[in-house]
């Protein structure tokens, strides 16, 4: 039974109005059924994507590999403004469409454009992201990807282009399929994107037929083995840990996912856990993932307060307690020296003024550090109870307050969690921790919406 990522069949992105249809494996022309236009399809080209050249040893390769480790995937220059927070919103889709046609065009009348291959590979990446969320269009999907494989030429591209085919196939259930993408493609590319989308594709693949031994020779046993690129890394770990769990070493896997849960910052740990709950048919990390993500939220709860408050509760609050009690014990003591001992009116005074000193700077210092020592357990009670969600930096302003000269900065986000409509609301923390368009990691009181960290460990 043909699925919609099944190798024999053929889907089509029509020229004018980009609607998806079903065409003839060998290509040639078709009709729009929707706007009638006249398209034509080329072949599907089935080679093998491994260029001639000479044997380089394991150890070599590798050592290249690595680097080229250490990037972040960013769009091309010319589509950044599509996604000007880091993601394609909704009402930019349109768009970016438009733009992912035009780069089709602009392949088909010159196959060697660099610049318009990088932008409908890209685009083809975001696109079939969003078609892939709330009520999934895998036609849609499928269109944008082989329309894409249609026209760009470089090994890299074409790799990159098949392993979502590939993984596409997979979430069908059609492992034969899965299997004809990923066939042509370079098992020992000298490229660190090409390499890792064949390894996570192939990963992919073995962790849905259960060769648990195999996920490991290809993504390596630990994460220092093997290098990924860093758009890879999170995916993979999950699959790595998975795969140990399988063969009885949930100690090992619990060891990992802490390992990257720490690595991956706050957008990691969200893509770990959309991970696990995505495909929970495969159970992933059913063991190991609880564990790790409780530890690991202990430590990261600890930090959320540390961040919020640099520590100086934990010194204000007792010193500000202990100085009041100081101060109380001074004037306390004041009217029982003068009654019972021969103070004078010098120790009279000295008491008075030193008790009201202590006294004051007690409250002054206890009610910082209190003040202080409750934001930082609301700061721990959100990073272990709130919801997950992301905050794109809309404002960064001083607030005038310093502590240990790291100044105090106001930011204001717009908030996007499951649950509502974006929004925006501040909070503060020490020192820059992001700039303006960036996006960042939350965590979302449950039923104040407006109470948020930044989950900056």
């Amino acid at each position: 039974m043909n699925t919609s990522f099944s190798y024999q069949l053929r889907v089509a992105a029509c020229d004018r109005c980009g609607a998806p249809l079903e065409v003839n494996v060998a290509g040639g022309s078709f009709e729009c059924r929707y706007c009638h236009a006249q398209n034509q399809i080329a072949l599907r080209d089935e080679g093998l994507l491994a260029p001639p050249r000479q044997p380089v040893p394991e150890h070599e390769r590798v050592a290249r590999l690595r680097m080229q480790d250490g990037r972040p995937l960013l769009p091309p220059p010319s589509i950044t403004h599509l996604m000007p927070a880091g993601r394609l919103e909704e009402w930019k889709v349109e768009e970016a469409i438009a733009v992912w046609n035009s780069a089709r065009q602009e392949l088909r009348a010159q196959p060697g454009s660099y610049d318009a291959a990088e932008r409908i590979v890209f685009l083809s990446m975001v696109l079939v992201q969003h078609f892939s969320e709330g009520k999934e269009d895998k036609l849609r999907q499928r269109a944008l990807l082989e329309g894409a494989l249609d026209v760009v030429k470089l090994p890299r591209h074409r790799q990159i282009v098949r392993g979502f085919l590939a993984r596409a196939a997979v979430r069908e259930n059609d492992i034969q399929a899965a299997e004809a993408w990923l066939a042509p493609c370079d098992p020992a590319s000298d490229d660190l994107q090409s390499d890792s989308a064949y390894r996570f594709t192939r990963a992919f693949i073995d962790t849905a037929t259960g060769n648990f031994q195999r996920v490991l020779q290809v993504l390596g046993q630990n994460a220092q083995e093997v290098p990924i690129e860093d758009a890879s890394d999170d995916v993979c770990a999950v699959f790595r840990a998975n795969a140990w769990e399988k063969m009885g070493r949930a100690d090992l896997a619990v060891h990992l996912l802490r390992e990257r849960m720490g690595a991956g910052g706050g957008s990691g740990r969200q893509t770990i856990e959309r991970v696990v709950h995505r495909y929970a048919q495969w159970h992933l990390c059913a063991m190991s993932y609880p564990q790790a993500a409780a530890g690991y939220a202990h430590i990261a709860s600890e930090k959320a307060a540390q961040h919020v408050s640099g520590g100086i509760h934990k010194v204000f609050f007792p010193l500000g307690v202990l100085m009041a009690v100081v101060g109380a014990l001074c004037l306390a003591a004041v009217p029982l020296g003068f009654l019972a001992l021969d103070m004078g009116i010098e120790g009279f005074m000295g008491f008075g003024i030193t008790g009201g000193t202590f006294l004051f700077m007690g409250l002054i210092f206890g009610g910082i550090g209190y003040a202080m020592k409750k934001s930082a357990e609301k700061a721990a009670w959100l990073r272990m109870h709130g919801v997950a969600g992301t905050g794109v930096v809309r404002d960064v302003s001083p607030t005038g307050v310093s502590i240990n000269h790291v100044p105090q900065l106001r930011y204001t986000l717009e908030i996007r969690i499951p649950t509502r409509a974006p929004y925006n609301a501040s909070t503060t923390a020490l020192g820059r921790r992001a700039d303006i368009g960036a996006s960042i990691a939350v965590r979302v009181h449950p039923q104040n919406p407006n109470d948020f960290i930044m989950e900056l460990d």
